[in-house]
C-alpha cells in the first residue's frame, strides 16, 4: 500500500538549491551528500530515462516479431544503455561548489540508495570526475531508507550542524522525520538543466522524431519542428 506524503508543499523544511556553493557551511558540520543527479549526471543514471528505454524496446520487440518477450528486449534496452555509458562521460554538477563545501566541512561522506553490489561502478563513476572514493567514503543504502541507515551508522551527536543533500524528496522526507539533531539543514538539489543538450538523453532509432525526453518527462521535439524537410 502506498501512502501519501505527510509533508506538504505550503510548509518548507528544506532549502532548494542548484550549486553546493549555495550552502554556507558552519563549524563542526557533517555534510551527507547523495550521488545522482546531485554530485553527478549522466543519462544512465536516471531512471525514468531508462525505464523509458525499457518500454520502447519492449514494444518495438512485439512490433517485429509478434510476440511481448520481456527477456529480448530488456537485453536490447541493455545494450543500448551500454553503448550511451561508454560513449558519455560522468559530468559534475558543480565541481567547484562541491570540492569547497567538502574542504570547509568537518567530516563528510556519500549517502546513496545504490546498492554495495555496484561499489566498483560506483567508485569508477568518483574516480571518473576526480573524486577519490578511499578519501570520500560511500555509504551504500541499498534496501534501507536514508534516515534509518544514517541512525545506524552516523553518530550524529558529535557535530554541531548535519547537512543532508538529496534531489529526491522522499528522501528528505525520511531524513527530516527520522533524525533527530538540533541543526539539521536539508538541501533539495535541483540540477540546472537550462543549458542541457536536447539530446543529452538520446533516444534509438524508431523512436518518434517529433518527441524527445528532457530528464523528467517526454516533450516535444522543436527542433524537430524547424528541420527543414
Amino acid at each position: 500500500m502506498e501512502f501519501p506524503s505527510l509533508i506538504t508543499p505550503e510548509i518548507r523544511f528544506w532549502t532548494t538549491i542548484q550549486k553546493f556553493s549555495e550552502i554556507e557551511i558552519q563549524p563542526n558540520t557533517l555534510v551527507l551528500c547523495d550521488i545522482d543527479d546531485t554530485l553527478l549526471h549522466h543519462p544512465t543514471i536516471n531512471h525514468s530515462w531508462t525505464f523509458l528505454l525499457s518500454t520502447f524496446f519492449y514494444m518495438q520487440h512485439h512490433v517485429n516479431t509478434g510476440i511481448y518477450n520481456r527477456v529480448q528486449s530488456q537485453k536490447k534496452a541493455d545494450q543500448y544503455c551500454n553503448e550511451i555509458y561508454k560513449s558519455v562521460p560522468f559530468q559534475h554538477t558543480d565541481r567547484e561548489g562541491f570540492f569547497h563545501m567538502v574542504e570547509e566541512s568537518a567530516d563528510f561522506a556519500f549517502v546513496t540508495a545504490r546498492h554495495e553490489i555496484v561499489k566498483e561502478f560506483t567508485h569508477d563513476n568518483l574516480r571518473s570526475i576526480d573524486i577519490d572514493p578511499e578519501i570520500h567514503k560511500v555509504y551504500f543504502c541499498g534496501n534501507v531508507a536514508k534516515g534509518e541507515y544514517i541512525i545506524r551508522n552516523f553518530d550524529l551527536a558529535k557535530y554541531d550542524h548535519v547537512v543532508f543533500i538529496d534531489d529526491q524528496v522522499p528522501n528528505l522526507e525520511n531524513v527530516l522525520l527520522r533524525l533527530n539533531h538540533k541543526d539539521l539543514q536539508l538541501y533539495h538539489f535541483k540540477r540546472d538543466k537550462t543549458d542541457q543538450p536536447v539530446d543529452y538523453y538520446p533516444l534509438p532509432p524508431g523512436f518518434n522524431p517529433m518527441l524527445r525526453f528532457d530528464g523528467d518527462d517526454i516533450v516535444k521535439n522543436e527542433q524537430a519542428d524547424s528541420d527543414p524537410l
